[in-house]
């Protein structure tokens, strides 16, 4: 009667509402604690018993009810259960939040293994939901992965390290400390064929193989990354994603198309990349897309295809805005920023990549850096600055001596000798030595792509010196070498070359199709 609460339907099946949520409040604080207690616990046993469909789609309720009802046990499973969900949306905030009041209420519990064993499932589930939220390599991870890890050996628990020494894995990789994240990829793999676990095996073998792969290591990486996607079985491993932050199967795929480039498979790295995208987007997973999307348009550029590098590039950005992830929003602005350079417009290119890589350091992520400045050292040196050039691909190869991160060292040396042409008073010595052993690392690497790169270099500045035969005899063979890609224009750049030797000295045809 006084207009306070109203309501709607027809008694049982009415509903009610307050008038205002500050009379609410008001009415709420009305209660002696003891009765507010039991009208929570009584609120969550019925939705229990009688609404199993809310118990179901909305956990996050009676976490509330049970946490108001100062009972902690079963709040803090509800709340694991609630952030869990949240995570198989890619509602990560939410998940965090969840996740959060889970851990704030441990606590209250007595110090056994049954708080220990909730503890651990909510710093597991938590771990995954930050590094898809704030970057792989965020202060938080590793804060969660270091108390996992702490609880699992507290409790001689082997089945849920898995996903810890996976965190631990991601966290030091990101941060380019390789060598410990190599300790922690090593051990996922050993325990996983130890225990003939095939989940975790796959996932072993797909880390295992990324670290490799990072380190320059391009054979092996491919080994282990191929043998991710021979274990990995779609309708058994597909949850996998919401328990290691990627799909294995996508992340293997996008990881090994880099691989299969260096090695001087093109087109195989191509359709690599291409049924990364096409899983992830079947799959639904926002963190899993967003992987994909980040190899994808790296490998974009890498091929030199502008147009796809900006697509892809504008695609990673709009997931990143959308699901709040800094480290992929910091990628894709990298690298929009190399197509606009690629478009003609350097000073937006150098301020968009200078944008995107604090954006992506300030996450904690050291990985990818030296690729990262080499793309801004090379815009620096074809808008005429080429002093600045040189200096960022200095701090870059400096990057790769104290990290060990290598698979784009060969590339460093050879855009360090193109700076060197491009000076007001070009040092073709220098630039030979940097020529020589860019191709040399390639060599070592088993990477003929960038190999061909720097002997392609090469072979232009002995040109120019008139030393053709030397060109044609360091070119020729290893064009000769590939069976794939003639198109793309790594290949087209190098035929063209033999083809001026050719044209000079009457050398024999170069095979390919526009022989």
């Amino acid at each position: 009667d006084s207009g306070l609460v109203f309501r709607r339907g027809t008694p049982p099946q009415a509903t009610y509402s307050f008038k205002h949520a500050l009379v609410q409040d008001a009415a709420y604080a009305t209660l002696v604690r003891p009765k507010r207690q039991r009208l929570h616990a009584r609120i969550a046993t019925t939705i229990e018993q009688h609404l199993p469909e809310t118990v179901q789609t909305q956990p996050e309720l009676l976490a509330h009810h049970y946490m108001e009802a100062g009972l902690p046990e079963p709040a803090i499973d509800y709340w694991l259960k609630a952030g869990q969900a949240e995570i198989a949306r890619s509602a990560t905030a939410e998940a965090i939040t969840q996740l959060t009041k889970g851990l704030e209420l441990i606590s209250a519990l007595p110090d056994d293994a049954a708080r220990w064993r909730r503890e651990l499932e909510l710093q597991v589930a938590l771990g995954v939901a930050l590094m898809a939220a704030r970057g792989w390599a965020a202060p938080e991870v590793g804060r969660a992965n270091t108390r996992a890890r702490e609880l699992c050996e507290r409790l001689g628990d082997t089945s849920r390290l898995f996903p810890v020494l996976y965190g631990e894995w991601v966290f030091h990789v990101v941060r380019a400390e390789l060598e410990a994240g190599r300790s922690a990829g090593e051990d996922l793999l050993r325990r996983a064929q130890e225990q003939n676990d095939a989940a975790a095996e796959t996932i072993g073998n797909r880390i295992v193989g990324t670290a490799e792969l990072l380190r320059g290591e391009l054979v092996a990486a491919r080994a282990h990354l191929e043998r991710t996607l021979a274990l990995y079985d779609r309708a058994a491993h597909r949850s996998l994603a919401f328990l290691f932050a990627q799909d294995p199967s996508v992340a293997g795929l996008s990881v090994l198309s880099w691989g299969l480039f260096a090695l001087g498979y093109p087109e195989q790295a191509r359709a690599r990349s291409e049924q990364a995208l096409r899983d992830a987007t079947e799959l639904s997973h926002r963190n899993t897309l967003g992987y994909a999307l980040l190899y994808g348009c790296i490998l974009s550029q890498l091929r030199q295809n502008h147009d796809e590098a900006r697509d892809r590039a504008n695609a990673l950005i709009a997931l990143a805005a959308e699901q709040d992830s800094p480290h992929f929003l910091g990628a894709g602005i990298i690298i929009r920023g190399w197509t606009l350079a690629e478009a003609g417009d350097f000073d937006a290119g150098i301020a968009q990549i200078r944008e995107g890589l604090t954006m992506w350091q300030a996450t904690g992520a050291g990985f990818l850096v030296p690729y990262f400045r080499s793309l801004l050292a090379e815009v620096h040196g074809r808008s005429g600055a080429v002093n600045e050039g040189l200096d960022l691909i200095t701090e870059a190869i400096d990057r790769v001596e104290e990290t060990g991160e290598r698979w784009f060292e060969a590339e460093l040396y050879r855009i360090k000798g193109e700076l060197m042409l491009w000076l007001p008073r070009p040092d073709p010595t220098a630039a030979e030595a940097q020529f020589g052993h860019a191709a040399a690392t390639a060599r070592r690497q088993g990477a003929k792509l960038w190999e061909l790169r720097a002997a392609t270099s090469l072979a232009r500045l002995w040109i120019e010196q008139r030393r053709r035969s030397e060109a044609h005899d360091l070119l020729g063979p290893l064009y000769g070498q590939f069976a794939e890609g003639f198109e793309t224009l790594d290949l087209r750049a190098a035929r063209a070359v033999l083809q001026e030797i050719i044209v000079s000295s009457e050398k024999k045809p170069i095979p390919g199709p526009s022989s």
